[in-house]
């Protein structure tokens, strides 16, 4: 998830970020920690103004209270945005012979589904979601499990998870997680789990950061059932959103309930759940029975609604990067003017 803050955002050594002033929104690149935009709070509109004004007394006020106030900010921002991509448009329209890609994430889902197989099918989640401390856009956000697998599910998954090991790269013995880009991206995440966990989420495995002044977390997973409106975000971490349904077309709705569209993966059902999944899903890439991760780029990879605008990278870049040529042709000139001459 970009992070999007009305505080002071802070480097790795804690310093703050070069540019900074107390009027501005600064948005980054969460796996790399590159700056994508700013914008003066007092340039974008009068709702912000009025929430800008609030964060000073905000800061005696709960942790809900003020995520509710980040989430205001965000949403204004986010109408902001739109009048950027204009800008962006025009920009591009004004260059037809420019092309340009958007590779962007995902608020990614599994759909799990009659399987006998629960130790297989949990491995394909953890590595799905916690593989490299779920800082990929292809990194499962959301696991949609059927009512009657969720016991079992769940306490496989739970007992794999507390398994995992963490560390830097060449610790021994070796690692599955590293650590979050930054600290400052590892104190969102923490603060994004606490909103979760005060809107009507139940942790089955809580977030832990070992040790505050290093960006490493533990991998955790809370159940979001019973939040109504959950928020569309990439949680770009070790964060496992899970919820539970009743029958197949509830799971597809749920996997579906995104502005998102990378990848997702349904693990066990029939070939005929699959298809139908395969069929109304809406990513850009699709499994089954294997993990959202690392696709073949062999295939195209792309996704659609916010995740990439239909140029897929991989085996299609070699056509979106050429052009088509068309050709008429015959070795003798041959040809008459049959109507219209004198």
């Amino acid at each position: 998830m970009n992070a999007i803050t009305p505080s002071e955002p802070m480097a790795a050594d804690g310093q703050t970020r070069q540019g900074w002033t107390g009027d501005m929104i600064v948005s980054y690149e969460p796996a790399t920690g590159v700056e994508l935009w700013r914008g003066r709070i007092s340039d974008i509109d009068r709702a912000v103004k009025t929430v800008r004004r609030a964060f000073p007394p905000s800061a005696a006020q709960p942790l809900s209270a003020r995520m509710e106030l980040v989430r205001r900010v965000a949403n204004e921002v986010h109408k902001d945005f739109d009048k950027l991509a204009e800008t962006i448009a025009r920009k591009v329209a004004a260059r037809p012979d420019k092309l340009l890609t958007l590779e962007m994430g995902g608020n990614n889902p599994i759909v799990v589904w009659d399987t006998p197989k629960i130790t297989d099918a949990d491995a394909l989640i953890v590595q799905s979601a916690f593989a490299s401390a779920g800082q990929r856009c292809t990194a499962a956000c959301r696991l949609i499990v059927k009512d009657s697998m969720y016991d079992a599910v769940m306490a496989e998954v739970k007992a794999l998870a507390d398994r995992i090991i963490f560390g830097a790269p060449f610790d021994e013995p070796s690692p599955l997680m590293g650590p979050i880009i930054d600290n400052h991206a590892a104190d969102g995440l923490t603060e994004s789990f606490f909103y979760l966990l005060s809107n009507s989420g139940k942790a089955i495995k809580h977030l832990v950061r070992p040790d505050e002044s290093k960006p490493f977390l533990l991998p955790a997973i809370i159940n979001m059932t019973a939040m109504k409106d959950r928020p569309d975000v990439e949680l770009f971490g070790p964060i496992l959103q899970v919820i539970q349904v009743s029958d197949l077309n509830q799971a597809i709705s749920e996997a579906n309930d995104t502005r998102f569209g990378l990848v997702a993966a349904m693990i066990g059902g029939q070939p005929q759940d699959y298809s139908r999944f395969w069929a109304n899903v809406r990513a850009g890439i699709v499994n089954w029975n294997r993990p959202t991760i690392s696709p073949s780029h062999a295939a195209p990879i792309g996704g659609i609604g916010l995740s990439g605008n239909h140029r897929p990278y991989g085996h299609y870049a070699a056509d979106y990067c050429a052009y088509p040529v068309a050709s008429e042709e015959a070795e003798q000139q041959c040809t008459a003017i049959g109507i219209g001459l004198k």
